[in-house]
C-alpha cells in the first residue's frame, strides 16, 4: 500500500508481487488483515478501504471523517483506527461496523500514530509531538 492507492497483493508469501488496485487516491498509511480474506486498508482525510478475498480487490468502506486515519488493528472481534485530529473508532463486531469513540482531551487535539489492541481487549492508542499515550476498554 502506499500513494495514489496503490495496493500491491502476494500470494506466496512476499516472493511476487502483483498491482491490484491503482487510482487518484490518497495514500495509505495501514492495512490489517482479520484473517486470510478480510482486510482493511486506512489513509489520509478518512480513506478507507475494505477486502473480502484477501486483498485481490478493495472496495470503499465508510468511516464518518475526513480526518486522516493512521493506524488500524484487530483482534478477534475487536479493532481500533486512530487518526489525526485525536480520532478514534471501535469495532466490536469483527469490523462489520465501526463507530466513533469519544475522546476526553482538550485542543490542540492530538495526532494519533499507533494503536494496539491487548489481550485484555482494550486499546492502547499513542501520540506523537505530545507524549500522549491512552487506554480505554474497547467492550
Amino acid at each position: 500500500m502506499g500513494d495514489w492507492g496503490t495496493i500491491l497483493h502476494s500470494v506466496d508469501k512476499g516472493k511476487t508481487w502483483s498491482l491490484c488496485h491503482i487510482g487518484q487516491f490518497p495514500p495509505l498509511f495501514s492495512v490489517c488483515f482479520k484473517n486470510d480474506k478480510l482486510g482493511w486498508a486506512v489513509g489520509q482525510n478518512g480513506f478507507a478501504l475494505k477486502t473480502e478475498n484477501g486483498g485481490t480487490s478493495w472496495e470503499r468502506f465508510p468511516v464518518n471523517t475526513e480526518n486522516s486515519l493512521y493506524r488500524i488493528q484487530l483482534k478477534d472481534d475487536y479493532g481500533v483506527i486512530a487518526g489525526d485530529q485525536a480520532t478514534m473508532f471501535k469495532t466490536e463486531d469483527g469490523g462489520i461496523t465501526w463507530a466513533r469513540m469519544d475522546v476526553d482531551l482538550r485542543p490542540p487535539y492530538p495526532w494519533f500514530s499507533d494503536a494496539w489492541i491487548l489481550p485484555s481487549n482494550s486499546a492502547k492508542v499513542m501520540s506523537i509531538g505530545n507524549g500522549i499515550i491512552l487506554k480505554t476498554k474497547i467492550k
